[in-house]
């Protein structure tokens, strides 16, 4: 259950590590999750699931009520990331991340 924020902030969480449900999303079928939540509109909130094999959605950041909400690309962010540190020579992709992926999705990869 949604309980009233007491200093009134916006939250954005990702769950793109664990794959453990956040709380109250126990029943939403999705590898990973981006839960959107303006402090002006708690309780509600923007549910962004999405699997291992699918883009990441983008999704407007909640900054201050009068501000211009900016368009998070995550995709790109981790692609320039992945590119900019050679992530492809330091990762083992013959071995299973942290948060183990089914054998499908781990032969996607």
């Amino acid at each position: 259950m949604w309980q009233k924020r007491s200093n009134q902030k916006a939250l954005c969480p990702l769950d793109l590590r664990t794959r453990n449900l956040m709380p109250m999303m126990e029943a939403i079928a999705s590898d990973y999750r981006i839960l959107v939540s303006r402090a002006n509109l708690c309780p509600e909130a923007e549910l962004y699931p999405f699997n291992v094999r699918d883009a990441i959605p983008q999704f407007l950041l909640p900054l201050q009520l009068r501000d211009r909400e900016p368009i998070v690309n995550l995709s790109e962010i981790l692609r320039q990331v992945y590119q900019e540190t050679a992530l492809d020579l330091a990762l083992d992709y013959s071995m299973q991340p942290v948060s183990p992926l089914n054998d499908r999705d781990f032969q996607w990869v």
